[in-house]
């Protein structure tokens, strides 16, 4: 598992429960899988579970509410935690703020003092390249039923890419060009080295947009090359 880093048991300050990255401790995906491969483990012996869960807080003040603000209590939910689902209701319904943090690579929502801490199609995106780069056999999610809609279990890594550009328009720190170059390249396979070493070797960055039509249209190219084999 990579996640129930935090939670309910420590209320006194918010957490990403599934944080991929955090500069202040090891507890954390990118720290533990890289424990087990510095001591010999390989990559393909491991898997990364993903969340398809929230954890929750109430905040002490409304006005404080990034990762590491502090809490009261659990938030909305099931002692704390709200299925994906949930949460996008609750973002919903309560015109919730969406905030994506680029340190530890998650999710973040906060409605007066309710707080939840979540993974979405941008932190899955990220660290679906992340297993990728590093030669992990795969992912799972746990669990399933807790989907909305599909949206995020049903997606390939494309559709993943794709989801991207519908959400970063509506966070309060998008991620810039080329961090999300680096991070979509790193995820994807042999099949797009052919594509991929030219955009790494440019000067500028390609914008979100220009990335992905070149993707989606070399996927097609091997689509089409496929089936002139068979």
């Amino acid at each position: 598992m990579c996640f129930d880093y935090r939670g309910s048991w420590d209320t006194t300050v918010t957490g990403a429960h599934a944080a991929l990255y955090d500069s202040k401790s090891n507890v954390s995906t990118s720290y533990g899988l890289g424990s087990w491969i510095k001591a010999g483990v390989p990559g393909k012996k491991m898997v990364m579970g993903l969340p398809l869960y929230g954890r929750t807080w109430k905040l002490e003040k409304p006005e404080i509410h990034g990762i590491g603000a502090p809490g009261i209590g659990v938030g909305p939910g099931d002692e704390g935690t709200m299925t994906f689902s949930q949460v996008m209701d609750f973002n919903r319904k309560n015109n919730a703020t969406v905030v994506y943090d680029s340190d530890s690579v998650s999710m973040y929502s906060y409605a007066g003092t309710s707080w939840i801490g979540y993974d979405d199609s941008i932190s899955v995106t990220i660290k679906i390249g992340f297993a990728r780069a590093h030669g992990l056999t795969g992912y799972f999610f746990w669990a399933v039923n807790g989907d909305k809609d599909w949206k995020i279990s049903r997606q390939d890594y494309l559709h993943a890419v794709k989801a991207l550009a519908d959400e970063i328009a509506i966070i309060d720190h998008p991620i810039s060009d080329d961090d999300l170059t680096l991070y979509v390249l790193n995820g994807l396979g042999s099949d797009f080295w052919e594509i991929a070493a030219p955009i790494r070797a440019r000067e500028t960055p390609l914008a979100f947009e220009e990335l992905h039509d070149l993707l989606v249209g070399h996927e097609s190219y091997l689509q089409r090359l496929e089936a002139a084999t068979q």
